[in-house]
């Protein structure tokens, strides 16, 4: 670790606050991280919840249905909403778990890229407050001899 030891203090803050952040982001995208629901699982796999999927799209809503398919309804309400949230879902199993992957991995990846954003604002900031404050002060190394 010789070279952290070669940094300027302002170098080693922004790293310190860089890693804190990269811990914040982590944590955010860990908490949002989009969880599998068994219950629309089970249902995306129940033989009996298999009506819903060929139900015309003017009926996905749970208040245009007939009053013969709320019991439907009852049985298999998360694929009903499913279905509503995303009409062009193919409603498998497989395409469920693909979606949640392709979920996930957005949300990290948005993570990773607002934390790269923050960390350049943060060194580019200090950097910039670091030089303009060596050249404003008079006696500094940053004034070129003219003479």
């Amino acid at each position: 670790m010789d070279w952290f030891g070669r940094l300027q203090r302002w170098q080693k803050i922004c790293i310190g606050l860089s890693l804190v952040g990269l811990l914040a982001a982590m944590a955010l995208a860990f908490v949002n991280f989009p969880a599998s629901n068994p219950k629309l699982a089970k249902q995306l796999a129940a033989p009996e919840c298999q009506p819903v999927r060929s139900l015309p799209s003017d009926q996905v809503s749970p208040h245009a249905l007939a009053k013969e398919l709320y019991a439907l309804y009852m049985q298999c309400d998360e694929l009903f909403w499913q279905r509503a949230r995303q009409p062009q879902s193919a409603l498998t199993l497989e395409e469920y778990e693909n979606h949640l992957k392709g979920e996930r991995q957005s949300l990290l990846v948005r993570a990773l890229l607002f934390w790269l954003a923050g960390v350049a604002v943060l060194f580019l900031a200090s950097f910039l407050i670091i030089r303009a404050s060596a050249w404003l002060k008079p006696g500094s190394d940053t004034h070129t001899d003219t003479g």
